[in-house]
């Protein structure tokens, strides 16, 4: 990926554990964060992409550890909840603390010097997890998913 991409969310959960970011953006430069910032400090530099998710709330990407079949990751996350868990301490659980257990490096926590590996949701960080079942999107070290189909078209 040349140059920088910005990516605006309407909310971030990083995974660390801290509060939730309102009206931030992210810059990427070949696939890894750059800056994370408030969007009345978002750099102009002419020609730079910027991706307009001001809709949505970013999360890391979620790694399930507990291998549970009949429990979706969004299911469990409820769990936490209920159990007297803050959102964003169930997202450090269910995105840092499962990718440090796997030694997956490149995922976990959104901040500087981390791949911009994030999962987008519709909605206000309110929402979550339940709308973690809707996926907007996913990005990919800092580009949209090629893969990833909001809407996927059912083959008989």
């Amino acid at each position: 990926m040349a140059g920088t991409r910005y990516i605006v969310a309407g909310s971030l959960i990083d995974g660390s554990g801290a509060a939730v970011r309102r009206n931030v953006f992210l810059a990427v430069e070949n696939g890894v964060i750059t800056a994370i910032g408030p969007v009345a400090d978002l750099p102009r530099q002419e020609g730079a992409p910027i991706d307009d998710l001001s809709h949505c709330t970013l999360v890391p990407a979620l790694v399930d550890c507990s291998v549970s079949l009949a429990r979706s990751p969004a299911m469990e996350m409820k769990l936490f909840l209920k159990a007297g868990y803050s959102l964003e301490e169930t997202i450090r659980c269910a995105s840092e603390n499962g990718a440090r257990f796997f030694g997956m490096e490149k995922l976990g926590v959104l901040t500087v010097g981390r791949p911009a590996t994030f999962l987008i949701t519709r909605g206000t960080a309110g929402q979550l997890p339940r709308k973690l079942a809707y996926l907007e999107g996913i990005y990919v070290e800092g580009a949209p998913s090629s893969t990833y189909r909001k809407n996927p078209v059912k083959v008989a």
